[in-house]
C-alpha cells in the first residue's frame, strides 16, 4: 500500500485581549503506512530552570524524522530534545499569512508522503524457484 495521510485544518478568528488573531489548528486524522504524529516539536527548558520549558513547533517531519524522532514525548537526555505530535495550533496576525502558511503546509506534507512513498517503491522482490 502507498502512504497516505489525511489532516484536518480549522481557521478560527479570534479576539484574545480584544486583538483581532488567527488560529490554524492542523490535525492528523488517519493515516496508511504512516504515522499520524507528523507535526515536529522541540521542547526548549526556561531560564528558570530544567523543569520549566515551552514547547515550539518546529516542522513537518520528513521520511528520516519519522524514523529517527520519537512519537508523543521528547527525549529528554538528548541536548535538543524533539518529537513528534499529531496536532498543532498556530497564532496569526492576519488571515493571509494563515493562508499562505496552510498553503505551505500542505506542500510539505505532500512532499513527506512522496518521499514515503519513493521510498516504499524502491524495494522489489525477485523470486526464483531452483531444483
Amino acid at each position: 500500500m502507498a502512504a497516505s495521510i489525511t489532516v484536518d485544518f480549522t481557521r478560527t478568528q479570534l479576539t484574545p485581549l480584544g486583538d483581532l488573531c488567527w488560529q490554524l489548528v492542523c490535525t492528523a486524522t488517519a493515516a496508511t503506512d504512516m504515522p499520524l504524529e507528523i507535526f515536529v516539536m522541540h521542547r526548549v527548558p526556561d531560564a528558570a530552570g530544567e523543569s520549566n520549558y515551552t514547547d515550539t513547533f518546529e516542522a513537518i517531519a520528513d521520511a528520516q524524522d519519522l524514523d529517527r524522532i520519537p512519537a508523543t514525548n521528547p527525549d529528554l537526555t538528548d541536548e535538543m530534545p524533539y518529537y513528534r505530535v499529531a496536532s498543532i495550533a498556530l497564532l496569526f496576525k492576519d488571515a493571509l499569512t494563515l493562508e499562505d502558511i496552510r498553503a505551505q503546509l500542505k506542500d510539505i506534507i505532500q512532499n513527506t508522503v512522496d518521499e514515503l512513498n519513493a521510498v516504499t517503491g524502491a524495494a522489489s522482490t525477485e523470486t526464483e524457484t531452483f531444483s
